[in-house]
């Protein structure tokens, strides 16, 4: 039987429009329908504050609105929801802190896990951020490039402890911790974000997260400012 290249496609694309948007969190967090131009649902997790303990805090430690990222550098739509977090934190930058953890997806990103490792590698020298950037801009490079050269791009001072700490796997306790806590409240998709306890699956623009803060500062009791 043959398949028309036309179906095939559309077959694909519906496969992807629900992974981004499908989400189950266990008794805390409910997903979104299926449906490619629904809006995120937003659903509470009463224990955020335990869930936010542990990562990589981006942004001023102790700011208001804490977002928990649960992030896959191999995911590209977590590569555009980064660029929207980043926006946010520029328009609120002592009101917003980003907690980044980690959530490789394996069974369809083989080099997630590592590229993860990599990225606790370079944050070891201070190097968190600009290695997981370089990491979301080159995605399509992930498993090809040595993480040496990403490491390189980002300015990772001392190469050779950052090799000896990807050839001792010295942060993959690191990444398993993250990938449990994502699987102890259900999450399945990334990127998930928990903004003071509001969960939001898949794609969100810059715009549509500031909304979310803002509501999160107003419950915060802190005024906000037009920008």
């Amino acid at each position: 039987m043959k398949i028309a290249l036309s179906d095939l496609f559309t077959g694909v694309m519906a496969v992807c429009a629900l992974a981004v948007t499908g989400l189950v969190v266990k008794n805390e967090l409910a997903g979104p329908p299926p449906a490619a131009a629904a809006a995120p649902e937003v659903k509470f997790l009463s224990n955020w504050r335990s869930v936010s303990r542990e990562g990589v805090v981006l942004g001023r430690p102790g700011a208001p609105v804490q977002i928990i990222e649960f992030s896959d550098f191999q995911c590209p739509f977590c590569a555009r929801v980064q660029a929207s977090l980043a926006e946010v934190r520029r328009r609120h930058p002592d009101d917003v802190a980003v907690v980044f953890r980690h959530f490789p997806l394996t069974a369809i990103h083989p080099h997630a896990t590592k590229a993860a490792e990599a990225s606790a590698c370079a944050g070891d020298q201070g190097r968190f951020e600009p290695y997981a950037d370089a990491l979301f801009a080159r995605q399509d490079e992930i498993g090809t490039a040595s993480w040496d050269d990403f490491a390189r791009a980002a300015g990772v001072p001392d190469l050779a402890t950052f090799g000896e700490c990807m050839r001792t796997g010295k942060h993959a306790a690191t990444v398993r911790r993250d990938a449990d806590a994502a699987a102890r409240i259900g999450l399945r998709v990334t990127p998930t974000l928990i903004i003071n306890g509001r969960g939001v699956a898949g794609m969100v623009t810059a715009d549509e997260l500031d909304e979310h803060v803002r509501a999160a500062l107003r419950g915060a009791g802190t005024p906000t400012r037009a920008e």
